[in-house]
């Protein structure tokens, strides 16, 4: 049986994702992922590495998958939930806000849990709730003129 990887040295993760060195020991700083210190030298845990990458959307690997996939499985940006709805992120932060619906942030973004979404309302509900304020905007605008 081949010996697999199971760490990377911080400059090869540096260069898998395209970044300066200073952004590299930020991210080992910050304790995204796990790391280790193989004769005296740092390595990054590749496991803990990969989930960390799943689960983010702001870098991206050099060669390889778009980021944030195992993220994007289980949530919404309020983009992604503003084009599900046809509307605007204005809209989406609206109900947001009125509903007092739990949020999460990842990179500073604010994102929406698919499971509470879905439990939330019904999604009849959610168009009723949609019409109603494209009802209210356009009686807005129509006031305004």
């Amino acid at each position: 049986m081949a010996n697999e990887r199971t760490t990377i040295s911080v400059p090869e993760m540096q260069r898998m994702l395209g970044i300066k060195k200073t952004d590299a020991y930020w991210l080992v700083h910050k304790n995204v992922f796990e790391t280790i210190i193989v004769e005296k030298k740092m390595r990054v845990v590749i496991a803990s590495f990969e989930k960390w990458y799943a689960n983010q959307v702001k870098h991206s690997k050099v060669d390889g998958p778009p980021p944030g996939a195992e993220l994007k499985a289980y949530s919404y940006s309020v983009q992604e939930m503003a084009n599900l709805l046809g509307v605007s992120d204005d809209v989406v932060y609206a109900i947001i806000k009125r509903d007092h619906i739990e949020t999460f942030e990842v990179d500073y973004w604010k994102r929406i849990r698919k499971d509470l979404f879905i439990s939330t309302r019904s999604f009849s509900e959610w168009m009723s709730l949609l019409l109603m304020l494209l009802r209210r905007r356009i009686c807005f605008v129509s006031f305004r003129i």
